[in-house]
């Protein structure tokens, strides 16, 4: 039986943001099988490697966690339901990698003092489970989360911006 959107359990359809929470499993995952150490480490030094020059890189954004990002509570100029904030959704949609982009934002508040919703964050999330699995994260995902818990119909595409397709290839 279909409920009133069309869908059942047997139909595929977008979840559009709850995604989010399942990057976050993912994220506890990564840090379960030891791939990352703690939720409570620093964020940034994870992608120094990726990224040499990470702009606005000040006290604030170098005490950010994993935690804070997982948590929405950043402290980045990054809000998407604010079409002034520098890390509005549609701005990051237009730039190259949207990853760096989220990096590279400013820090307007101490990260872990207000929560903002920024899809940034997740995308950074799963840039991290990539760097330090070695392993694209859908492929991450299938082998520790979806698969040992026999989900087998979906179909997930994390991140479609322009640099991680070039470095997909």
């Amino acid at each position: 039986m279909k409920n009133i959107y069309g869908f059942n359990k047997d139909t595929p359809h977008q979840l559009k943001s709850a995604t989010k929470a399942i990057i976050g499993g993912i994220v506890g995952i990564a840090v379960d099988k030891g791939f990352i150490h703690s939720e409570t480490d620093k964020l940034f030094p994870y992608f120094q490697s990726k990224y040499p020059s990470i702009s606005n890189l000040d006290l604030r954004k170098k005490q950010t966690t994993i935690e804070n990002f997982l948590m929405y509570r950043h402290g980045l100029d990054c809000e998407d339901g604010n079409m002034e904030s520098k890390g509005n959704e549609l701005y990051m949609m237009e730039s190259e990698d949207w990853v760096k982009f989220t990096l590279d934002l400013p820090t307007v508040i101490d990260p872990g003092e207000i929560s903002s919703y920024c899809t940034g964050c997740a995308l950074t999330l799963g840039s991290l489970v990539e760097l330090t699995t070695s392993k694209n994260i859908e492929d991450f995902a299938r082998d520790n989360l979806f698969s040992p818990l026999e989900i087998t119909n979906y179909e997930w595409t994390f991140e479609p911006n322009k640099s991680r397709q070039v470095l997909a290839n």
